[in-house]
């Protein structure tokens, strides 16, 4: 592949993924309506391809701390997350809709303490970094009736 495919715009990174390792949808929660906004969570694990499992347990770590924070800490907002991880074994991808960036904010900056699950997650074996992202959608098509 051209490294560069389009005049102008320097390409970072290019990482593929496979298919979805894990997905929710929290709809009881939400208006249905389309993500105000989609915000990405990058999570890079140690030496790609060595951590067999490590990327797996981090998602399953992230499920297990949603559970315990919708009895203490809802996010009325959340409305899906998928996560699909990297075909190289560095990094597990969540890309999750939330009704609007404020929800997401307010939901980050509750005050709440994280929690024993959220700390695990935070502190995971082999994981070596992160970012957060989000996205306002700009434009939204659909099928026609």
């Amino acid at each position: 592949m051209n490294a560069v495919a389009v005049p102008g715009i320097e390409r970072l990174e290019l990482r593929r993924y496979g298919p979805v390792h894990r997905s929710t949808e929290r709809r009881a929660t939400s208006t249905g309506e389309l993500p105000g906004i989609v915000v990405i969570v990058e999570a890079d694990f140690e030496g790609a391809g060595s951590g067999a499992g490590l990327r797996e347990e981090w998602v399953d770590g992230v499920f297990a701390a949603l559970d315990e924070d919708a009895a203490t800490r809802p996010a009325p907002g959340g409305i899906s997350g998928r996560f699909p991880l990297s075909v190289d074994g560095g990094r597990a991808l969540n890309y999750a809709g939330w009704e609007s960036g404020r929800a997401h904010v307010d939901w980050l900056a509750d005050g709440t303490p994280p929690s024993g699950a959220w700390r695990r997650v935070h502190h995971h074996p082999g994981l070596v970094g992160g970012r957060v992202r989000g996205y306002a959608p700009a434009l939204s098509l659909s099928a026609g009736a």
